[in-house]
């Protein structure tokens, strides 16, 4: 596990004492660890000594690392719901936890991101998740987000960063380790080519 700067454990109830137990020496072995969901925030809770606070994000440093409580039911109020608020109670857990994260953006809460690595190119997926998520069925329609604002880290000044499918190369600054560049819009899918 200590591969991964974050892990997040959603709102299971169901975790047997072993696997709680690693997770929590994960985190005090340096790891991140955010806990979601009202039983399980409760379980965790009680191992590290922490009180929950309602539906509250409550946080503090475990050893080297970090443990954070989020005892919201976050996945079954967003499939009812869609709410922005949500994902910006999310992110700011999110953000507490991990601070430097290696993709960060500006212009819409919309954008899920993840990462890869092809070919020795670093690739920045973007999802627009807009839309109407409620009752978790067909989304009707998703409307394109943008301009969205990314500031990306990276090792050394990249060659070029490529905007796909279209195909478009991007403009962008590179300062103190990170690529700062600009997307006019991300209609449903969209990669950012780092070379």
């Amino acid at each position: 596990m200590s591969r991964f700067p974050v892990i997040v454990i959603p709102e299971w109830k169901n975790i047997s004492p072993a696997f709680c137990t690693d997770l929590v020496e994960y985190a005090r072995d340096g790891g991140s660890l955010l806990v979601i969901g009202q039983e399980t925030s409760a379980q965790f809770g009680t191992l590290v000594g922490m009180q929950i606070q309602d539906s509250g994000f409550v946080s503090r440093s475990l050893g080297q690392g970090k443990i954070g409580l989020l005892p919201s039911a976050i996945g079954e109020e967003y499939e009812k719901s869609g709410n922005e608020k949500l994902r910006e109670q999310l992110n700011t857990a999110m953000h507490t936890l991990f601070p430097d994260p290696l993709v960060e953006i500006t212009g819409s809460p919309w954008i899920d991101v993840s990462i890869s690595q092809l070919n020795g190119k670093q690739l920045v997926h973007l999802v627009n998740s807009s839309g109407d998520h409620k009752g978790a069925g067909i989304i009707q329609s998703i409307e394109p987000v943008g301009p969205l604002q990314l500031s990306i880290r990276c090792d050394s000044k990249p060659a070029k960063i490529m905007l796909q499918p279209e195909g478009k190369i991007c403009d962008f600054i590179y300062n103190d380790g990170k690529v700062q560049v600009k997307i006019d819009m991300v209609d449903i899918y969209e990669i950012l080519v780092i070379e």
